[in-house]
């Protein structure tokens, strides 16, 4: 395999952080965000900032940019402050953008989420109706149109990763199903359930999304 350098945002998040260790298996991984990783070159960004960096032209030809950096959502409490989620995802993410417009990468991956299709009663696939319930779902799906619209007008292969419902070491911070029920259970309590508890959905480890990504990176 050709090993390539890989530009990373979100390398020190909960999903970010796996992608990186899979990632540098076989590439050269560059983290890109406010906070780097030890041991692993990084270049200072920040995506709720001002300024723009012409980012591209501190990498080698042929570079990949994966985009993993985003505000999540971490309990239905986030959804008190929308503007957070717009400011990172939507124009962080055109910030982004502009910093790879005089040089862009060969490849470009986004991290988006499956919040992003409409409530269903059955099965949700890749052919579901789009229709973001919160912020976050609403955020992640334009920067989605941005991300398409840049590879589109610089002709660059882009991937988007939709990816569903991540549990997994380093999500302890999240208020989700899967973390709330295993600390309840080491501490002897009632495990709550949330709503009915009729709804029915897949979950995914968090290093099989890091592979997904990396596959991502590989296909081309």
């Amino acid at each position: 395999m050709l090993k390539r350098t890989v530009l990373l945002t979100g390398g020190s998040g909960f999903i970010g952080s796996r992608v990186a260790v899979f990632l540098r298996r076989c590439h050269d991984v560059v983290t890109i965000g406010r906070t780097p990783l030890p041991g692993v070159p990084h270049i200072q960004f920040d995506l709720a900032g001002s300024e723009v960096l012409e980012i591209g032209k501190q990498l080698p030809e042929g570079a990949i940019l994966v985009h993993a950096g985003a505000a999540m959502r971490r309990s239905p409490g986030d959804d008190a402050k929308p503007g957070r989620f717009w400011y990172l995802n939507v124009e962080g993410t055109r910030r982004l953008m502009r910093a790879f417009a005089t040089r862009p990468p060969s490849q470009l991956v986004y991290i988006s989420s499956v919040d992003v299709y409409a409530l269903s009663a059955g099965p949700i696939s890749e052919t579901s109706l789009e229709g973001p319930e919160t912020p976050y779902a609403a955020s992640k799906l334009e920067a989605e149109r941005l991300i398409q619209c840049f590879g589109s007008e610089q002709g660059v292969c882009t991937a988007i990763l939709r990816l569903g419902s991540i549990y997994g070491p380093g999500e302890e911070a999240f208020g989700k199903l899967i973390p709330i029920a295993i600390r309840a259970a080491l501490a002897r309590q009632p495990v709550k359930v949330f709503g009915t508890g009729s709804a029915q959905r897949d979950v995914l480890f968090v290093d099989d999304a890091a592979r997904a990504v990396e596959a991502a990176v590989r296909r081309k």
